[in-house]
């Protein structure tokens, strides 16, 4: 939560996972409110996220309490592995 250039990443690979949800047919549109940190530039999402965490103290804790690694791991892999049968091409 700290490091601006991994939640960069970060928000870059949920930009793929989103392809991966629109090409099961789930309507983004309808959620815009909460893609929306995903569809500004990277950079400028990663810095913002950083402060948010830094200055919200309430956000910092639910994100701490969502660390189990394993389950996140599998979460990843699942909706990797569904976007590549869909043959979409995700590179993170």
């Amino acid at each position: 939560m700290a490091d601006s250039k991994a939640l960069t990443m970060a928000v870059k690979c949920i930009r793929e996972t989103l392809k991966t949800v629109s090409a099961r047919g789930v309507e983004l549109k309808k959620y815009n409110n909460e893609i929306f940190p995903y569809k500004i530039p990277a950079l400028i999402a990663g810095i913002a996220m950083k402060k948010l965490f830094a200055g919200n103290e309430l956000i910092s804790k639910i994100m701490t309490l969502h660390n189990d690694v394993k389950d996140i791991v599998y979460g990843c892999r699942c909706v990797y592995d569904e976007g590549k049968r869909l043959g979409l091409e995700l590179p993170l």
